[in-house]
């Protein structure tokens, strides 16, 4: 079991805008209602955020949130950056512990927010959930051993994904009680939950769609995992799926499909005394088809891997992209332009 801060691999990023609806390749709604923006800025954080993973990100409303933590002498301090809609702002909160990891975050239609993380020193492997649904901030630790890498919301339900040994997924129907439901496993090795969203089937039932990378008997294989209430399914693997140096990394539910992103080994041969270059890539499950589509994305290496994906009110794809160098993307319906690079320091 890995004991780090960095509960998922995370690296500075900026987005990258992508409108595949233009292309009549997806239909339908995603998970968000707030326009695209059209201009790209970096945003202003607060000072004194040396030695800071943001790991988390969420919204209600108006409301954005994102989480993290804060390394000081082998101490974590928990951050929690505030946004509605005059800039951000860190917050503290004296019903929250002063010594936490937060890696995860999500909120109930109605703004009350639940995060996913650990507390302690920065060498853990205990999951710690704090919780508002209950009207105060109260904590529960749902598993004893393990790694909280994502949590999501959606049909009265929140649904918890992480690494560990036999896999972790749990749910959530109401304050302090947190189930497993490890049912599409059977294998004891140690499985990864990198990514989850939420969205409704064509017949409007709430889905959940999980990836991550499962160790079982050493294949490192990747996997995309569909629930639509009746337990975790996988769906039929890609040919990426058995590459053990392939990552799935990002998800992302559509009509009709869903959204697969992450990175590969890049074809150029590595130079010498120097690691493989790795490529993104993003490709898509047809429900209707039961099939995988690959999508061409402009320029794989600069883009290195996709660590998430988001669907604007507009029908505007975001990718969240970098590892090492963060490259900004914006589509149109006449082609592909790079908004700009960020290398990390």
């Amino acid at each position: 079991m890995r004991s780090s801060l960095m509960f998922r691999r995370v690296s500075l990023v900026f987005v990258a805008a992508v409108s595949l609806a233009a292309s009549g390749l997806f239909l339908g709604c995603g998970d968000s209602t707030a326009p695209a923006p059209q201009t790209w800025n970096q945003e202003t954080l607060p000072s004194a955020l040396g030695g800071t993973g943001l790991l988390g990100v969420a919204s209600s409303g108006t409301h954005i949130i994102s989480v993290g933590a804060q390394s000081s002498s082998g101490s974590l301090i928990p951050v929690i950056l505030s946004n509605t809609g005059s800039g951000w702002v860190r917050i503290l909160q004296s019903t929250l512990p002063s010594n936490a990891a937060y890696s995860a975050a999500a909120f109930t239609d109605d703004g009350k927010g639940v995060f996913a993380g650990a507390k302690g020193q920065v060498q853990i492997d205990q999951v710690s959930v704090w919780d508002e649904r209950s009207g105060s901030w109260q904590e529960s630790i749902p598993v004893t051993s393990g790694l909280a890498n994502e949590i999501v919301y959606g049909g009265g339900r929140f649904w918890l994904g992480g690494t560990d040994n036999g896999g972790m997924l749990l749910y959530s129907d109401e304050p302090g009680t947190w189930i497993r439901d490890n049912s599409a496993w059977n294998t004891p090795q140690e499985k990864h939950v990198w990514d989850m969203d939420y969205g409704k089937g064509t017949d409007n039932q709430d889905v959940f769609v999980a990836v991550g990378k499962d160790d079982a008997a050493g294949q490192n294989t990747n996997f995309l995992m569909v629930n639509r209430g009746d337990g975790w399914v996988h769906v039929a693997s890609h040919p990426r799926s058995d590459d053990p140096n392939t990552d799935y990394s990002a998800v992302s539910i559509q009509d009709g499909g869903v959204l697969v992103g992450g990175s590969t080994p890049s074809a150029v041969p590595a130079k010498s005394g120097q690691a493989q270059e790795r490529e993104a890539f993003l490709i898509q499950y047809s429900d209707t088809q039961s099939e995988w589509i690959d999508i061409v994305l402009p320029d794989p290496a600069a883009m290195q891997r996709v660590n998430a994906i988001h669907h604007a009110a507009d029908g505007t794809y975001y990718l969240v992209c970098g590892d090492g160098t963060a490259s900004v993307w914006h589509f149109t319906g006449t082609g592909w332009t790079q908004e700009g690079t960020w290398a990390n320091a």
